[in-house]
């Protein structure tokens, strides 16, 4: 189970008209000793995205993972009170046929606890400088002009065009896209001496035109 789908089972019972950002940091509060909750100000994502899955909880969860300590969401559960822990118990029915009002405290703070240590073995993306499309680009669309006088390329724009050979139009022909960007993240062609994002403009005649203007 992710982060999102446990808070929103608990939300549905325990948030009551509270502020969605407060009520998620005061999830993880409530699993760390008071003197770890700055470690909640660490993290540079909202609450409010982790509540409602637009961001996942591994970073955080490496931050918080060795201070976790399940006795103290336990008794958080549990003075929710009767009644919510009674829903609450039916709430995770579906995924711990075992829960029961008297022991639902202690499933959920091992859930919860069980869902951060899964987070945070997630390793983080390899930050590596990569191409991308700067701009949804269909190669079909009419944005391509085959006609288009081929532009001077430099030894870098060739690297980059080289990394869009594959591009083919519906008539067979190699194309790249307009424009790309360099930036840190995911995997792809590489260039090292940048370290921010870079616009790097592109032949959108064909490959071979494009080759060839650039050998004169």
């Amino acid at each position: 189970m992710n982060f999102d789908e446990f808070a929103k089972r608990i939300g549905r019972v325990l948030l009551e008209g509270e502020r969605t950002t407060t009520f998620v940091r005061s999830l993880f509060e409530a699993i760390l000793p008071e003197e770890d909750h700055y470690l909640l100000d660490k993290s540079r994502t909202s609450f409010k995205a982790y509540y409602n899955g637009r961001a996942n909880i591994n970073s955080l969860a490496r931050k918080i993972n060795a201070h976790t300590n399940v006795s103290l969401f336990e008794d958080f559960i549990e003075e929710s009170g009767e009644t919510a822990v009674r829903k609450l118990s039916k709430a995770f029915l579906d995924i711990m046929p075992d829960i029961k009002e008297k022991n639902a405290g202690r499933k959920l703070a091992d859930l919860f606890d069980r869902i951060i240590t899964e987070a945070a073995a997630i390793p983080p993306k390899q930050s590596k400088k990569n191409l991308t499309e700067k701009q949804t680009y269909d190669i079909h669309s009419e944005k391509i002009n085959k006609n288009q006088e081929g532009k001077s390329m430099t030894e870098k724009d060739q690297k980059v065009a080289k990394a869009f050979e594959s591009l083919k139009g519906k008539d067979g022909t190699t194309y790249v896209y307009q424009e790309v960007t360099m930036n840190n993240s995911g995997t792809g062609p590489q260039i090292k001496e940048n370290s921010g994002s870079i616009v790097i403009n592109v032949n959108t005649t064909p490959a071979n035109a494009a080759s060839s203007n650039s050998d004169k």
